[in-house]
């Protein structure tokens, strides 16, 4: 939350800087540069779905960054309905690939092709074997922080997916606890 109110300049710069660090090239065997980048790609990625920033999420994952729960859940604790959107429409198409895939599938890429955030620019893509992780068991998980913080329109995108997997009855018995505790009487 911090991150999200520091003033823009500083938040490019940070952007900028963990960028670099991405993309460093590793020395041979050193885990520890790998893990760096790696925790600044997630970064990246999670400040960009937390700002509602689906643009430039877009261009992180073209641009090789990946995607999971973690980048799901900032969009969902701030109300960022589009971001939470495309994630659900990308684990839609991963959940297709998983039902398509035979075992001489499992190792080469499969790309998903989605619009530029420019006008007139390629297309781009992003590899849904290896850039995305499926929500299917965070999907719980997301719901309760959407209902936490009060974002309906959240909570609503989530809660046919959850009601697939769970009990109804218990899903509708934590979501009017969880609302009336933190008094969001409208969820």
């Amino acid at each position: 939350q911090a991150l999200l109110d520091e003033p823009w300049s500083r938040l490019q710069s940070k952007a900028l800087l963990l960028q670099d660090i991405a993309r460093e090239r590793p020395a041979q065997g050193n885990r520890d540069n790998r893990e760096r980048r790696e925790r600044a790609a997630r970064y990246l990625c999670c400040v960009a779905s937390g700002a509602g920033a689906l643009n430039s999420l877009k261009l992180l994952v073209n641009a090789g960054f990946d995607m999971n729960a973690e980048t799901c859940d900032h969009a969902a604790q701030r109300g960022h309905t589009n971001v939470v959107k495309w994630h659900l429409e990308i684990d839609r198409q991963r959940n297709l690939l998983d039902r398509s895939m035979t075992n001489a599938d499992h190792r080469a890429p499969h790309k998903w092709w989605f619009a530029h955030p420019i006008q007139g620019e390629e297309p781009c893509s992003m590899d849904l074997k290896w850039q995305f992780e499926p929500l299917r068991e965070s999907m719980g998980y997301l719901l309760h922080m959407a209902v936490q913080c009060g974002h309906l329109d959240v909570a609503k995108l989530l809660l046919p997916l959850v009601l697939e997997d769970e009990n109804p009855k218990q899903v509708y018995e934590r979501i009017a606890s969880k609302a009336a505790e933190e008094g969001h009487l409208a969820i």
